[in-house]
């Protein structure tokens, strides 16, 4: 007598071979997806490399400086009988993932441009990228008198800002400098330094001269004396101070071997002084 197969087995050996079924249809619907998502790849290859070429002019990545007008290379694009189709091809661009009109170079950023041709023969159409990168890499521009000359006075207020120029093509930048002056006279070096917003540099130093503000020329006998230009009362005097005499903005005196002083008022206001001497001992 035969073994007889008992229900539960035979409920099993179904159930696995529906299984292996369903298995066998996935893996089949998988390698067939697979199989189609590769001739469709293949076939943009076919388009890229055979229906049309794109070439660029210059590269990929290109740099321009910030405030430089940005000029378009442009880019050719060939079919594979030899047509040159660089007339349809569209330009446009992009900034932080959007469309914009136009690449502008005011401002620090990236942007993407994209040629985009269609051909008539062909279904497709076919788009590569440029990667513009706006930098700055131009330090600013400083410039101020080659020679400054002020009196001790003016130097008491006198602000280190004047007379200084800096421009930048990004327009924002700091302005500083390392030195400071005083009443007393002599000269004085100022180092500035203007910085962008990228950290572009210039570096230059300025000479400054604090005079007394009154100025003696002494020659045969006779001494000039220059007062500082302005609504000043002038004065001199020969006798150390005891006497002072009126005197105009240039006073021309006989003078030898003597002390002069000379100095500046306003409203009888002491404003400066300074003296001048040809006695051997004060010297």
């Amino acid at each position: 007598m035969e073994p007889r197969i008992s229900k539960a087995k035979m409920i099993g050996v179904i159930a696995f071979l529906v299984i292996l079924g369903i298995i066998l249809l996935l893996t089949f619907n998988v390698f067939s997806y697979k199989k189609e998502k590769e001739q469709e790849i293949k076939q943009k290859i076919k388009y890229v490399e055979k229906d049309v070429k794109m070439s660029y002019e210059g590269s990929y990545l290109e740099y321009i400086s910030l405030g430089d007008p940005y000029v378009e290379k442009g880019i050719t694009a060939t079919t594979k009988d030899g047509r040159d189709i660089s007339e349809q091809v569209l330009i446009s661009y992009f900034k932080n993932g959007s469309q914009v009109p136009n690449l502008e170079t005011d401002e620090l950023g990236s942007y993407l441009v994209r040629y985009t041709v269609t051909d008539e023969k062909f279904d497709h159409s076919f788009s590569v990228d440029r990667a513009i990168i706006v930098v700055d890499n131009k330090a600013p521009i400083m410039s101020f008198p080659e020679k400054t000359e002020i009196t001790s006075t003016e130097a008491a207020s006198y602000d280190l800002h004047d007379g200084v120029v800096v421009t930048d093509n990004s327009g924002e930048f700091s302005l500083s400098y390392d030195n400071t002056l005083s009443t007393l006279t002599g000269e004085y070096i100022i180092t500035y330094k203007a910085t962008d917003i990228s950290g572009n540099e210039t570096t230059r130093k300025r000479l400054i001269k604090v005079t007394s503000g009154i100025e003696f020329d002494y020659a045969d006998g006779y001494i000039t004396i220059d007062y500082p230009n302005g609504n000043y009362e002038y004065q001199y005097s020969l006798d150390c101070g005891i006497t002072w005499n009126e005197a105009f903005q240039k006073q021309t005196i006989e003078f030898s071997d003597a002390v002069i002083i000379a100095r500046v008022c306003t409203d009888d206001n002491y404003v400066m002084s300074n003296s001048f001497s040809t006695k051997k001992e004060d010297f």
